[in-house]
């Protein structure tokens, strides 16, 4: 890279009010490549990327040979909620390969793009100590964070740093099923009693992803105490 080109950071899910967050709040220090599943018709600027396709993963890595990648934020996810008992096996393999092993294929794949940057998982708190009919949900973020303490040692060595966030609540399409009762129920559960606020959790990842000697961290970000 070029003294005078500006890092790069990719936004893999790009989507959501967390998503056009992130995008946002990126966009003041890096040039920002978003991905979604199914890229918006009327915005030329994000590109496809099909994590539970792994052509479609081998593409979009092979589109950034060569870029100095300073910030990958991985910010997939989707609900699958049902009780356990209910729950398909094919339902959590999916899960897994799409948000788990895609990552680690498309991390491994960009090793050396990523080399003195930043990877910063969204995971949940969810993936902590898990939450009614969110087996599947839980199981994912779980490894996310497990993921994040796991390799950092190794990515170290690339000078990579690697940590998960655990957001917080705030309405999106993963909970737009619960009613709002339901939601200001979970809301209360926080000590502070407040709903967070996306632009908080964005301006926390861009100053994360610029700390130096933080890595196999797990930070939450509100104030349910864990």
């Amino acid at each position: 890279m070029s003294a005078n080109e500006t890092p790069s950071a990719v936004i893999i899910g790009a989507g959501g009010v967390l998503g056009h967050a992130l995008t946002r709040e990126l966009a003041h220090q890096y040039h920002v490549i978003r991905t979604r599943r199914t890229p918006a018709a009327d915005d030329d600027a994000e590109t496809a990327l099909d994590l539970a396709d792994r052509t479609s993963c081998d593409s979009f890595t092979d589109t950034l040979r060569g870029k100095h990648i300073a910030a990958l934020i991985f910010n997939a996810a989707r609900s699958d909620d049902a009780l356990i008992m209910r729950q398909s096996p094919a339902v959590f393999a999916d899960a897994v390969d799409t948000y788990v092993l895609a990552l680690h294929r498309i991390i491994t794949a960009l090793t050396g793009e990523l080399s003195g940057g930043s990877i910063v998982l969204i995971a949940s708190l969810v993936g902590m100590r898990g939450g009614r009919g969110q087996a599947v949900y839980a199981a994912v973020k779980g490894a996310l964070i497990g993921y994040a303490k796991g390799t950092a040692a190794a990515l170290a060595a690339h000078d990579i740093r690697i940590n998960a966030v655990l957001p917080g609540l705030f309405r999106s399409h993963i909970n737009e099923g619960i009613d709002d009762a339901a939601f200001r129920s979970m809301i209360a559960e926080n000590a502070l009693k407040r709903e967070q606020d996306v632009d908080e959790i964005a301006r926390f990842v861009r100053f994360l992803s610029g700390m130096k000697n933080a890595s196999g961290q797990v930070f939450n970000l509100d104030s349910r105490i864990t």
